[in-house]
């Protein structure tokens, strides 16, 4: 929609709305988070994450976060939450 030729603005909060919708779609698209099993390896797609191997534990709400257990120096294991976006199937 435009006037005299000029767009019409959109307010910030439709944007943050479509955004949100947006990703919720391509995480059900493109992840399939539901169809992780417990203790599947997974990789994160976060580079503060790289190398670092994690495996799947559960979602935790609905399909937007879900708790990884990592193995970091000398084997200790933290549980993690993080956005389901941002797990990906591991492919060996």
């Amino acid at each position: 929609m435009n006037f005299d030729g000029i767009p019409a603005p959109i307010p910030e909060g439709l944007i943050d709305i479509i955004k949100r919708h947006v990703t919720q779609v391509k995480i059900k698209n493109d992840s399939n988070i539901t169809k992780f099993e417990p203790g599947e390896r997974v990789w994160i797609d976060d580079p503060a994450l790289e190398g670092i191997e994690a495996r799947f534990l559960q979602c935790i709400n609905g399909e937007d976060r879900v708790a990884v257990l990592l193995t970091l120096l000398k084997g200790n294991v933290f549980r993690l939450q993080i956005d389901a976006a941002k797990v990906k199937r591991r492919a060996f």
